[in-house]
């Protein structure tokens, strides 16, 4: 008599997902398959009890439950980083035309410039502030717009007092 292996190509592990790479399909899938299985090899003379059943249907639906709320929560957390991604945009978009003082990367001093326009790129958000790429989490803080103050830009109109 010749006993043969079992192998990925024997029917039965093949009829209920136990395959190398199973663990990627569906978990309700597999929980089902293990049921219907459960159900068709049942000792007619014990067969399974209703409290069983009706424990084995409840986790069923537990399980399919708890897969709907992961795949939502998924979602959710996409929509959440889409959000947060265009608001930290739209924030540092706010300071084009700002003179803000950061942390210089490399010296570690605090400098002061003109926020001449924002890029995003793989590392995150960047500042031109005049000519120097600065990562927007170096941003210490906004002294305010050009001209107010540090006379940077200052053409010497008094546009403010048309009025005195």
């Amino acid at each position: 008599m010749t006993i043969s292996s079992i192998s990925s190509g024997s029917p039965i592990l093949d009829k209920y997902g136990y395959l190398p790479g199973a663990g990627s399909r569906n978990t309700e899938d597999m929980f089902l398959n293990l049921l219907v299985a459960q159900l068709s090899n049942q000792n007619p003379l014990e067969p399974l009890e209703n409290d069983s059943l009706i424990q084995q249907m409840s986790a069923f639906a537990t399980v399919e439950q708890i897969e709907q709320l992961s795949s939502k929560m998924t979602n959710l957390i996409a929509i959440e980083e889409i959000v947060a991604g265009q608001n930290a945009f739209t924030q540092s978009a706010s300071l084009v035309g700002k003179v803000v003082e950061y942390t210089d990367e490399e010296t570690g001093e605090t400098r002061t410039g003109l926020v001449r326009s924002v890029h995003l790129n793989g590392d995150g958000l960047l500042l031109d502030v005049d000519g120097a790429q600065v990562p927007m989490n170096l941003v210490t803080g906004i002294i305010g717009d050009a001209g107010q103050g540090d006379g940077a830009a200052d053409d010497g109109s008094d546009e403010d007092n048309q009025d005195e």
